[in-house]
């Protein structure tokens, strides 16, 4: 089945009631050249979702519990995932207030937590970058710096 996007709600939606979620990302139809047009796309976090776990042998949930989480000392971290055990990468993640703020700070300080680089400042830097601008004038990522 081909499917179109037909706005970010109306995708996750069909995509979650579908039996495959990787399948549907994979079989919808361009709408525009890739890079041409800003839609963010919950099915397409999903398919980066499935290739860390393919590229690490770890679901996106353990991979941030080792390389993010337990180096800033998070323990209690909930990340559903879809039928065929893929963590969702666009959504539901589950943290407390807190350990939510540990994030916020780890990017406050380029990257660092009590003196180690959990990840690297450059990506921060880029993360943290304007990315697009919006039809109507405005930044949909704004420069954090």
């Amino acid at each position: 089945m081909k499917t179109s996007l037909t706005g970010e709600y109306g995708t996750s939606r069909q995509m979650v009631a579908s039996d495959n979620w990787m399948q549907f990302a994979l079989d919808r139809e361009l709408v525009s050249e890739p890079g041409t047009q800003f839609v963010y796309d919950s099915a397409n976090m999903h398919l980066l979702s499935a290739i860390v776990q393919k590229a690490t042998g770890m679901t996106a949930l353990d991979f941030a519990r080792k390389y993010l989480f337990e180096p800033l000392g998070i323990r209690e971290v909930k990340w559903l995932a879809d039928p065929q055990g893929v963590t969702r990468g666009w959504a539901e993640l589950k943290l407390s207030p807190r350990d939510a703020a540990k994030i916020g700070y780890l990017f406050l300080n380029k990257g660092q937590w009590e003196g180690k680089q959990v990840v690297s400042r450059e990506w921060v830097e880029q993360a943290t970058q304007r990315q697009i601008e919006a039809d109507d004038g405005e930044d949909k990522t704004q420069d954090m710096r």
